[in-house]
């Protein structure tokens, strides 16, 4: 009873129509805690109710003046298009009745609240190269309805989370670190070592993006499926959990997705004899990618294009190394070798397609022509 009291306080903060007449827990996220709002009033909205984890995202304001722009900016697009409700294709951000984006309570705890957006689902898996391409198109369209908005006016809300280099610095920083666990470090030497050794390959990308060569852009920097509404015939229709929209290349857009709907087994697969690249995933990811920007990238981006699904993977895959080393203080486990399997599965599947990048640069050429 004393969290729903509690609930029911929040939801008054907010600037909302019609009336609450019960809140149940929402979705299956990791990050933060969701509730469904459901509305008495036939003419007012659902909503979702979300309770920050402000411990993996220390600036909630921040966060969410990049979600309403970016958000505010996407709707506009709908709306010079045309497109009927075009608030059901975006974001909206619900403001407290001070005008805040989020509430912090007397427990400083930080809330936020969206328009729940109806008749949509998600999926985890990606089974078939039509949701491959589905997906692809929607997360290109997102990019592509960003392209004339400014990178740099947004807050960068987790520094370096896509930056190889960084996280290679992460992995040297825990090889070296009084915190690593001698037993880990033993089991993984050559599995670091390997890592290692494919840190070049990876790293050229970073550097001339850097320098400035390869253009910076606005990315949602999370491109997993399940960050993507279906409508109920399974066509796109609204990404969401933009709480990572930063500037980036679109290379950490593009790769993400190649990562996590391409290969034949979830990244924590044990069994690296069940982990192999889809190519018909692969190339149908690619083409809904290029059919959505295709018209705004540019050459040295598509140049670097087929490197991208296994940079990210490789990211990945250091990322969950060296969370190891260091005891799991970041990723939650199931077992105790969990982060291991993970790093395992993902350096793995990264030179998996690492030795697929003609699938993707055949495909390129088909725009280019």
């Amino acid at each position: 009873m004393g969290e729903r009291i509690a609930i029911q306080h929040i939801i008054h903060q907010f600037a909302i129509k019609g009336k609450i007449s019960n809140s149940v827990p929402f979705g299956s996220g990791h990050i933060h805690d969701t509730y469904r709002l459901f509305n008495d009033s036939p003419t007012a909205p659902d909503y979702l109710l979300q309770r920050f984890n402000h411990h993996v995202f220390p600036n909630p304001f921040q966060v969410q003046a990049n979600i309403a722009r970016v958000s505010q900016h996407i709707l506009r697009k709908l709306q010079q298009t045309g497109r009927p409700q075009p608030e059901r294709y975006c974001l909206q951000i619900i403001p407290c009745k001070d005008g805040t984006l989020c509430y912090r309570d007397p427990q400083q705890q930080y809330w936020r609240l969206f328009v729940f957006i109806p008749d949509c689902h998600s999926i985890d898996l990606v089974d078939t190269p039509e949701q491959a391409y589905t997906g692809a198109f929607a997360f290109g369209q997102f990019l592509s309805q960003l392209h004339d908005f400014p990178p740099a006016s947004l807050h960068i809300i987790l520094p370096d989370f896509n930056n190889v280099k960084a996280r290679l610095a992460q992995l040297h920083s825990a090889l070296q670190s009084p915190n690593a666990l001698p037993d880990r470090l033993q089991q993984t030497a050559a599995l670091c070592e390997e890592a290692l050794s494919l840190a070049p390959t990876f790293v050229e990308m970073q550097n001339v993006y850097e320098t400035g060569h390869i253009p910076q852009r606005v990315t949602h920097n999370d491109t997993k499926f399940n960050n993507l509404l279906l409508n109920r015939q399974g066509q796109g229709q609204c990404v969401i959990d933009l709480d990572t929209v930063m500037p980036g290349m679109v290379h950490y857009d593009f790769g993400d997705g190649i990562r996590t709907a391409t290969g034949t087994a979830p990244e924590d697969e044990a069994d690296l004899a069940l982990v192999a690249v889809d190519q018909a995933k692969l190339a149908a990811y690619t083409e809904g990618y290029l059919d959505a920007t295709h018209h705004l990238l540019q050459p040295i981006e598509l140049h670097y294009l087929p490197l991208a699904g296994p940079l990210m993977t490789y990211l990945t895959g250091i990322r969950f190394l060296t969370d190891f080393l260091l005891g799991d203080p970041y990723y939650k486990t199931n077992f105790e070798t969990h982060n291991l399997v993970r790093a395992e599965n993902q350096l793995a599947f990264a030179k998996m397609l690492l030795a697929q990048q003609g699938v993707v640069q055949t495909i390129i050429k088909k725009y280019q022509q």
